[in-house]
């Protein structure tokens, strides 16, 4: 069956996450026409990074501007958003607007991460936009494909999340023994294009994808064994983040907390993806697999020189 989406305004893809997608688009632009959605003021340096990409457009817009944007989504089949947690509220917002009154069929927000049904009440930095997003979407008839992945795995063995591989020690939050989902952004890049070539069997639809459930103690282990040496681990509880989050909340908003409160979905258990009555999606795309966990964290241990 050939997909409804021959042509993607991919928007956030001059991040860092965004390279993932852009190689992953490179790997499958037989099937994609791809068109790179960037603020005006970038719009030449970034024709310039891609001059020689095919199937690849780049288009500069006003993200206040409804009528531009509009413009520059028209003839598009879909948006897929991976805008950072910054521009997941009004910036994107604008764009579900745009993507509606420009005839789009449908809207891949920038969800990823943990999932909005179980984890919504643990942050409202994080999820509050994304239920605004939700709604706007499904209000204005644009077909919607959720995407839920997890924690990236391979965004996590950092100061972020209190590790700290220069004196090779980590704070964890509760016991360190509840498992959250993880997934590399390569290999969401990857799943992402796959759905999205299957788009009408997921319209509508919210897709669960994880590379791996795994806990704090989990992650202790792995590092441990590939550094050949053991690391320094202390134990936060639960109620003391909470506080620091709480406090943080009033002075920043909770913008200074972010690393502890994804600390404490996973602590509280609300990482995983397999809860609620929920179930992962892997099984229906049996031609892909994930990367080895065990790549990624050598390459840790190599970069930080950790080995014994």
């Amino acid at each position: 069956m050939s997909s409804p989406i021959k042509s993607v305004a991919l928007v956030g893809g001059t991040g860092t996450t965004g390279a993932f997608f852009i190689d992953e688009f490179k790997k499958n632009g037989q099937d994609f026409n791809v068109t790179l959605i960037t603020r005006k003021e970038s719009e030449d340096s970034t024709k310039a990074k891609f001059a020689d990409t095919p199937h690849f457009t780049i288009r500069g817009v006003d993200y206040d501007d409804e009528a531009d944007l509009a413009t520059a989504l028209t003839g598009q089949d879909a948006v897929l958003s991976i805008l950072g947690l910054g521009s997941i509220g009004k910036q994107q917002l604008a764009l579900v607007k745009a993507a509606a009154k420009a005839g789009v069929k449908y809207f891949i927000p920038s969800e990823f991460g943990s999932d909005f049904g179980v984890a919504a009440g643990e942050s409202d930095i994080i999820f509050k936009p994304k239920e605004a997003v939700r709604q706007t979407i499904e209000e204005s008839g644009l077909k919607h494909i959720y995407i839920i992945t997890g924690l990236f795995s391979d965004f996590f063995v950092n100061s972020y999340y209190c590790w700290d591989l220069e004196n090779f020690s980590v704070e964890i939050p509760g016991d360190g023994s509840q498992k959250s989902a993880f997934t590399s952004r390569a290999d969401i890049a990857k799943f992402t294009v796959a759905i999205l070539k299957r788009a009408d069997e997921f319209a509508d639809k919210t897709v669960r994808i994880a590379g791996y459930h795994l806990s704090f103690n989990d992650w202790v282990n792995q590092i441990e064994a590939a550094a050949g040496k053991k690391l320094t681990v202390t134990y936060s509880s639960i109620e003391d983040i909470e506080a620091k989050v709480a406090a943080d909340i009033k002075v920043t908003g909770g913008w200074h907390s972010l690393g502890d409160q994804l600390r404490l979905i996973v602590a509280k258990d609300l990482g995983r993806l397999d809860l609620g009555g929920n179930t992962l999606d892997n099984d229906k795309f049996p031609s892909l697999d994930f990367a080895p966990l065990e790549e990624y964290v050598r390459d840790i241990v190599n970069k930080s020189q950790l080995s014994a």
